[in-house]
């Protein structure tokens, strides 16, 4: 199995840790504003290893911290990584927790994963379960890596072993499928900070929050594969996340 398939589906995936440097701020700040440690809610946690990074920094300002992700080997993962207290199997769109039941619901390069609307959907769940928002995301500049769609194209293509569903998940949800306006989140209620010119950070109180002013462009999930082999399938969305970068350029050139 080449290497790159087999990561991802014996494991996850992770994001660079200096995009975690923002969230370190904010959180340490709210922790000192409540006088308390933070219970944390990190949605779409991927292997884990910002919040390892956050824990370490900030020792004394998280208390509960609970990880969400929907990748069984993920899942799998944490059940021996020590990073969470508790980890959730779900979709971001739909958190399995009480509203507001936790100070922060973060969410760290995990809403460009997610089919059009459903990044949408996702930052209304964050609201709904946190009584504040933390959000990382690439801006629509960056969102589509160009040079290594092409590659993996490439080499999904030569793959000469058959894709079954549950390998074909694991792919997918690597996968960049939309973008929010930066603009847009303003309008919803966010503070926005960017540090580098392909990322924006986002912060808002869920109660000052409104979801719905969110716009976001994205991909359609691929059809259904018929039979077992999710081959054609996995290839047909690495080229829609490609089209997807001419898109996101009209539509906000610049953002």
């Amino acid at each position: 199995m080449r290497e790159y398939r087999h990561r991802l589906v014996t494991t996850g995936q992770s994001s660079p840790l200096y995009l975690s440097d923002v969230p370190i701020l904010w959180l340490e700040k709210l922790a000192q504003t409540l006088g308390r440690p933070l219970s944390v809610l990190d949605v779409g946690c991927g292997l884990g290893d910002q919040m390892r990074r956050i824990r370490e920094r900030l020792p004394q300002a998280l208390g509960r911290v609970g990880g969400v992700d929907w990748s069984p080997a993920t899942v799998r993962f944490h059940a021996s990584s020590g990073i969470y207290d508790e980890m959730l199997p779900a979709d971001s769109a739909a958190l399995p927790a009480a509203d507001q039941s936790w100070d922060v619901a973060l969410s760290m390069e995990n809403l460009e994963h997610l089919y059009g609307e459903q990044s949408v959907a996702a930052i209304r769940e964050l609201a709904r379960v946190g009584r504040s928002v933390i959000i990382t995301t690439p801006l629509p500049c960056d969102v589509v890596n160009r040079p290594w769609l092409h590659g993996e194209i490439a080499e999904a293509e030569a793959d000469p072993l058959p894709l079954p569903a549950a390998e074909y998940v694991c792919l997918e949800s690597a996968v960049h499928k939309s973008a929010l306006d930066p603009a847009s989140m303003a309008d919803a209620g966010f503070t926005r900070v960017q540090t580098t010119p392909a990322h924006g950070h986002y912060f808002g109180m869920s109660s000052q929050l409104k979801p719905e002013c969110v716009r976001c462009i994205g991909i359609d999930e691929p059809a259904p594969t018929v039979g077992d082999d999710h081959r054609a399938r996995y290839v047909a969305l690495l080229q829609s996340s490609l089209a997807l970068g001419d898109r996101l350029a009209r539509a906000w050139p610049g953002r």
